[in-house]
């Protein structure tokens, strides 16, 4: 047993093959976790895939502050091509999402600008989000 005393290196009291042994086991533990979370997220998509905007509405009433939901309910409309109302979801969730959810703000207006860069009347409307962004920026 190893002194809670001992000074320097601890790895020096291991050998190297027994370094590699948990090293090795270690990074097979973490795989095997990442595959279980992935396979969990996949039978959840399968399963619970939005197909309506009620369905969406569900999902932003659980989860208001994920930019994740939102920007799949925009691409929903989108897919629809509901430009308009795209839109208005992308404002609706700058309204909704909480202040201190910065990062998540700003996914939302990364896929805002996308959106107006892609379905907008650039440069016209590409200005005018970026000058609401600078507003909200500056708040």
């Amino acid at each position: 047993m190893i002194s809670p005393h001992v000074s320097g290196n601890i790895f020096a009291h291991f050998s190297s093959n027994d370094l590699r042994g948990w090293f090795h086991w270690s990074l097979c533990q973490r795989e095997l976790k990442e595959r279980e979370i992935r396979a969990t997220e996949e039978r959840l998509l399968q399963k619970d895939v939005p197909r309506t905007a009620d369905d969406y509405e569900k999902l932003i009433r659980t989860s208001p502050n994920s930019s994740f939901i939102w920007i799949k309910y925009m691409t929903f409309f989108l897919s629809l091509n509901e430009v308009e109302k795209a839109r208005s979801m992308a404002e609706r969730a700058l309204k909704t999402i909480n202040i201190r959810e910065e990062s998540e703000k700003q996914n939302v207006w990364v896929a805002y600008f996308n959106l107006e860069n892609e379905y907008g009347s650039p440069p016209e409307d590409t200005v005018f989000l970026f000058k609401k962004y600078l507003e909200f920026e500056k708040n």
